[in-house]
């Protein structure tokens, strides 16, 4: 309720990149991430106070994790 956790759990398909903002009531929620080799790096930017939960798919190794709120 009230976006107090967010989780984010990319799919990329066949994505290698991909960025994007969403609105929450607490205030905007920015993800990026990108795939180098076999390795997911993940950023995301939440308003302070929100849990972030982070998911890389099955198959794809986590990289650099990235979480920072502001």
């Amino acid at each position: 309720p009230g976006a107090q956790t967010v989780t984010v759990a990319p799919v990329p398909g066949d994505l290698r990149s991909a960025q994007g903002i969403v609105p929450t009531v607490r205030g905007d929620v920015a993800v990026r991430w990108d795939i180098a080799g076999d390795a997911m790096n993940l950023a995301v930017t939440a308003p302070p106070g929100t849990k972030v939960v982070t998911r890389v798919p099955a198959g794809i190794t986590p990289g650099e994790i990235r979480v920072t709120h502001r």
